[in-house]
This record gives structure tokens, C-alpha cells and sequence, in this order.
């Protein structure tokens, strides 16, 4: 096995195989994101196998919204899938098979398809939905069909299963508040012991006993975890400059997350990455039987190509007043 180039905390591995999961959220229309991430997800070895490669891929949400949806061009003149449309064809890559990817609705799917909401940061998946629906009856229905909540069982234990959510499973959350937002936004790295526990218990009332969390929505990654056996409490992850630089750091490098411990974890954001590092984020996890290790990994990706294709999607369709959308990209916030 090749030597994995990062530590792990604590390092507690036992097993020499593992179950591979790639977790993104919050691509918003960033297709050139996407392309970074496939490579990305690829060849980031594993610290138990050592390879690169998953099992399986999970989406949380908001693959729509603030980006672009502009068609590309294939090499005999033929109209290709971009932007936000591209994003939600890959997908459905391995659907109706054993390898089908886990994929949730965020609050852009939903607004875009409600297509009421006077909040001016839904008009660009507004705009997306409506192209579907325009141009691809199939994935339009495909995104309408979006669950809100899924599962993924890898063992077949609690402690080796997922749930998957864009935000919240609180029927109402408005008890978390964190960096100006409140209501469904989850902040691992920020929330106590209490809430963690709170979010998890609704978990077990949802009929997902034991299971863990993975959740989007803030495009800033962190990890919560508590001891379901006696106390234990530990958090990682945050904003550059915000966050405790060594928390962030053990978060990239891996944190093991044992049997007994519960976690929620959020990836970040893909597309939209806003702890001011610009590099998309996604998360990796390594499932044994034993535990379960956990990493955030940040990937370059070409944002100067992505903002060309905002400007000119932006400057067609009227959406000229998202064009801060365009701009963050180069400082990831």
C-alpha cells in the first residue's frame, strides 16, 4: 500500500479495506469545478487503500443556482450539457444501478421551481429550472423528483450509514444561529455539544437510529462529532483566518470518527466555496467497520474559465445584478 501523505487523528487504523465515499455540495452551475472534482476524486488516495477512486458518490444539494447554464458546443456542432445542466446529467451517471449516486435537493432546486421567491439570490436557478424545463423535460423532472432526505448504508450498521440533507433535519431550527443566518443553516465546526446531540436525537426520531449526518448548505467545511456512549465532544474545520489554523489543518489531514461516536459533517461547497480559501472543497470518507475517517480536500480549479462563462450567462439572461456570484469565486467567500 502506498504510504498515505498525510496524519491522521487519532490513528486508529485497523483494517486494510474500506468503503470510499465522495461527499460534494453547493456546485451551483460550476461546471469547471465539476471537471476539477472528478479528476480530484479520482486520484486522492485513501489512507487506508492508498489508491484513488470511490465506491460511491453522495450530492447535498444545490447543484443549481448563482452559476451559469450555458450549452457547450461538441466538435461536430452538436449542443453538449454545461453549467448547471451538466452538473445534474453527471448525476445521473450510474442511475438504476447498484452504483447509483446519492443526490438530495437544496433550497436553489426548490426555489428555482417554485419559481415565487422574491429573495434575487434564486433568479439564476430560476433561470436554470426554467432552461430545464424549456430544453430537457427529463432532467427537469429528474431534479422535481429530488428527495429531501436519503440514506446510504455501507456495512449495514448504524455507525457505517449516512443520512444525507442540505441543511437541518429540525422541524424547526431556528435554534441555531451562526454568521448572520439562522433557521436551517448547520455550522459543525461552530455548534455545542447540545445541539449536536439535539439534531442527532431528531435524527433517531426520523427512524435513522445511530446514524450520521451529512449536510451542506453554509459552503464552509466542518465536522462535529460526540461520544453516543459517555461525554466526548470534538469539532473541527471553519473560516481561513476565522478558525483556529490547526483545526482546519486536522480536518484536511483526517480525523477518525470511531465506532460509539456520532458525526455531522458538511463538506463545504464545490462550486461556491466560502471560508476565503478558493479552492473547491469536498469530503472524503473512509468507512470501515471499526470507524469511519473523514477528510476535507481542496482542489485548484480553472475560476478564471467559470467567470467568463458567468459573465457572458449573467449578461444574456439580465442577471446582472448576481455578478458579486461572479466575483467571490477568486477570493472564496
Amino acid at each position: 500500500m502506498k504510504p498515505f501523505p498525510f496524519a491522521i487523528y487519532p490513528a486508529l487504523i485497523k483494517s486494510s479495506r474500506s468503503y470510499e465515499i465522495a461527499v460534494g455540495s453547493d456546485f451551483h452551475g460550476n461546471d469547471s469545478a465539476l471537471d476539477a472534482w472528478r479528476h480530484s476524486i479520482a486520484t486522492e488516495p485513501s489512507p487506508i487503500r492508498g489508491t484513488g477512486g470511490v465506491h460511491q458518490k453522495v450530492f447535498a444539494g444545490d447543484l443549481v443556482g448563482y452559476g451559469h447554464n450555458s450549452p457547450l458546443i461538441g466538435p461536430n456542432g452538436e449542443r453538449l450539457p454545461g453549467g448547471a445542466e451538466k452538473i445534474l446529467d453527471y448525476t445521473r451517471k450510474y442511475e438504476g444501478t447498484p452504483r447509483a449516486d446519492i443526490v438530495v435537493s437544496g433550497n436553489h432546486e426548490k426555489e428555482g421551481i417554485r419559481a415565487e421567491e422574491p429573495n434575487s439570490n434564486y433568479f439564476p436557478a430560476m433561470n436554470h429550472i426554467e432552461d430545464l424545463r424549456q430544453k430537457n423535460p427529463a432532467l427537469y423532472s429528474y431534479v422535481k423528483g429530488l428527495p429531501d432526505i436519503a440514506a446510504l448504508h455501507t456495512y449495514g450498521t448504524p455507525h457505517t450509514s449516512f443520512v444525507v440533507s442540505h441543511e437541518s433535519v429540525m422541524p424547526d431550527a431556528h435554534y441555531i444561529v451562526r454568521n448572520g443566518h439562522h433557521g436551517s443553516y448547520l455550522y459543525p465546526e461552530e455548534m455545542t455539544e447540545d445541539e449536536v446531540r439535539r439534531e442527532l436525537a431528531q435524527l433517531d426520531q426520523m427512524g435513522y437510529d445511530g446514524m450520521h449526518l451529512i449536510t451542506g448548505h453554509t459552503h464552509v467545511p466542518g465536522l462535529a462529532m460526540v461520544n453516543m456512549d459517555g461525554p466526548g465532544f470534538q469539532s473541527y474545520g471553519g473560516r481561513v483566518g476565522v478558525a483556529d489554523p490547526e483545526s482546519i489543518k486536522r480536518l484536511q489531514s483526517g480525523i477518525v470518527v470511531p465506532r460509539g461516536w456520532r458525526m455531522i459533517f458538511n463538506p463545504g461547497s464545490v462550486g461556491q466555496p466560502r471560508d476565503y480559501d478558493p479552492r473547491l472543497a469536498w469530503g472524503k470518507l473512509s468507512v470501515t467497520p471499526e470507524q469511519t475517517i473523514v477528510r476535507v480536500v481542496r482542489s485548484p480549479y480553472d475560476i478564471a474559465a467559470q467567470q467568463r462563462a458567468m459573465t457572458d450567462y449573467f449578461s444574456k439572461h439580465n442577471l446582472k445584478s448576481q455578478a458579486r456570484h461572479i466575483y467571490r469565486l477568486s477570493e472564496g467567500r
